[in-house]
């Protein structure tokens, strides 16, 4: 929820503030309050991306090894790991969540397409088909009916869309080589991404204004994924 004294940034309204994040061989979950990692999924082959479904418990993720998107319950012992695409993904595709029509977006950089598929799984349908080199990481803005990704082909750039693949435009295509992955500020409308290339942070508005340059400090960003 939007913060007292500053309503541009978010304050938790319950529970406790992790992260998850891949280890290759397992998805781990940091504790920020507590400085604390846990293993919540083991005996993955190679994690690479992953995106959580906060209502339902699940966290869904790409593996490099087996070429497929898998997904778990959180929290439920008893939970089993399971397939949900079997397609032969490339190796660091990117997935996001649609956490309020409950699809599952994904990249494929060998077939090039952006895919969705319900998250009950089912018919697979590709939204974006066209025009698409090497798309790398994806995120979601479900509230505004955006989605946005990274192509790091020979005409790198960041664009977007609406989830549909409808309306779509281009964002950023000038000082941009490797556009690795990108993160959403849903408060500010902002899009974040990683320059593996150009070892820098840079954003840009949803409607692709106020670009800004965060760091180009080499020693810190050696390889950004």
């Amino acid at each position: 929820k939007p913060g007292l004294k500053n309503p541009n940034q978010c304050t938790v309204a319950e529970g406790k503030v992790g992260i998850i994040f891949t280890h290759q061989a397992d998805l781990r979950l940091l504790d920020i309050s507590q400085q604390e990692t846990s293993v919540i999924v083991e005996d993955t082959r190679s994690a690479t991306n992953l995106d959580y479904h906060y209502r339902a418990k699940r966290v869904y993720w790409t593996d490099s090894e087996s070429k497929g998107i898998f997904q778990a319950e959180i929290g439920n012992e008893n939970s089993n790991m399971r397939v949900t695409v079997e397609e032969n993904i490339g190796a660091g595709d990117g997935i996001a969540v649609d956490w309020i029509c409950d699809n599952v977006y994904w990249t494929n950089g060998i077939r090039q397409t952006i895919s969705v598929m319900s998250i009950k799984g089912g018919h697979i349908a590709d939204v974006v088909d066209e025009e698409l080199e090497k798309p790398r990481s994806l995120a979601v803005f479900p509230a505004g009916g955006w989605l946005f990704w990274s192509d790091w082909g020979n005409f790198p750039r960041i664009e977007k869309s609406g989830m549909d693949g409808t309306t779509r435009s281009v964002l950023i295509t000038e000082n941009i080589m490797w556009p690795n992955g990108i993160s959403l500020d849903m408060v500010s409308e902002r899009v974040y991404w990683v320059d593996a290339k150009l070892h820098i942070i840079g954003s840009v508005g949803f409607d692709g204004t106020n670009r800004m340059l965060i760091t180009e400090e080499f020693s810190a960003l050696h390889h950004p994924f």
